[in-house]
């Protein structure tokens, strides 16, 4: 499966320049008319035979905007989030593999991403962009892994671990994924691991104020760790941060992974860059709402030019989190995919 899947991307990538994941999947439920403002977000439609319909709708538009790469509902998606709305754990597991086949089932020739969301998505606090967590790794590592087998099981063409926050939780997430592979119920799907990252006097950080060339440099390190078994994490990035800050950290990204690679032998393609920002507001967890719609939020087209700027800081993987559309997404396939022409 999980040479299939790299594949099927590197085909993509080779044929249009840049492979295209979706956009925001709340925002455009939210334009739809649905209500999200409480603890689950997306994932409370996963309950619900309509709201699942609605979910499948999101994912069709977005493959015919031209995504490559559909994301599943499953990002706010907990055992906790779930047993705290009343839902047994049975039928949390049946959600879970719900969230993967429902995608799978419009996705056409489109590649099915498995969202995995912080522990802070859970907590509905806002603290995916802080990274202030009560759990440490190991404690993070037995909150992930549950859920995890499950999205394994689901099958998906890859797991995204997004707006992950901290050192901690990367560490909690590869410990949680090599319990997996150990267990060897399902074989593990490639996985990207895209972080939650924050501007410091004009550097970028994680969110949790820590270096984030340590941890590109920690997971790359983890493939020596793996001995011949393959990468746990096949593609690295960052999302949901303000685009021109994207920008700054794919080259930190890019950086880390050369020095990574230089002292090994290793004769494994370089990683793929993932990218996909926000449109430049701030998440207030409070009203669960996005605010700072001022000269900073970006349109259709500007969202593209710095999208461009990804490509050329050495992103091939990108698209769009929060306040972005299919329009959005259909801008970056006109302008920046072979497809559309006009990429150099």
């Amino acid at each position: 499966a999980e040479v299939v899947a790299m594949e099927r991307l590197e085909q993509v990538i080779a044929r249009q320049g840049v492979a295209l994941l979706d956009g925001g999947l709340a925002t455009q439920l939210e334009r739809m008319g649905e209500s999200l403002a409480d603890h689950l977000w997306s994932a409370r439609l996963l309950v619900h035979e309509a709201g699942r319909r609605r979910i499948q709708d999101v994912h069709k538009a977005y493959a015919e905007a031209g995504a490559n790469i559909l994301t599943s509902a499953a990002y706010q998606a907990s055992y906790a989030g779930f047993s705290q709305a009343g839902l047994r754990d049975e039928q949390i597991d049946d959600l879970l593999l719900a969230s993967t086949s429902m995608c799978r089932e419009v996705a056409g020739d489109c590649l099915v991403a498995a969202s995995v969301g912080p522990y802070g998505a859970a907590l509905a606090d806002g603290s995916e962009y802080t990274g202030a967590y009560d759990r440490d790794a190991d404690g993070l590592r037995e909150w992930h892994l549950r859920r995890l087998r499950k999205l394994v099981a689901s099958r998906p063409d890859f797991l995204a671990l997004e707006t992950i926050p901290s050192a901690e939780e990367v560490r909690g997430l590869l410990e949680a994924l090599q319990v997996i592979r150990a267990e060897g119920d399902a074989p593990l799907p490639p996985a990207w691991l895209s972080m939650s990252v924050k501007d410091a006097d004009g550097g970028v950080v994680l969110a949790s104020g820590e270096r984030l060339d340590e941890v590109v440099h920690f997971v790359c390190a983890q493939d020596l760790a793996s001995a011949g078994r393959g990468r746990l994490i096949e593609i690295l990035g960052v999302n949901c941060c303000k685009p021109a800050l994207a920008t700054r950290a794919i080259r930190i990204v890019r950086q880390a992974m050369a020095h990574a690679a230089a002292g090994q032998t290793s004769e494994q393609q370089e990683r793929r860059i993932i990218v996909y920002s926000n449109r430049g507001e701030d998440w207030d967890p409070h009203s669960k709402s996005w605010v700072g719609t001022g000269p900073e939020e970006a349109s259709d087209l500007e969202y593209a030019a710095e999208a461009k700027r990804w490509i050329d800081a050495g992103a091939s993987i990108i698209g769009g989190c929060c306040r972005t559309t299919p329009d959005t997404i259909g801008q970056l396939s006109s302008t920046l995919t072979n497809q559309g022409g006009s990429l150099p």
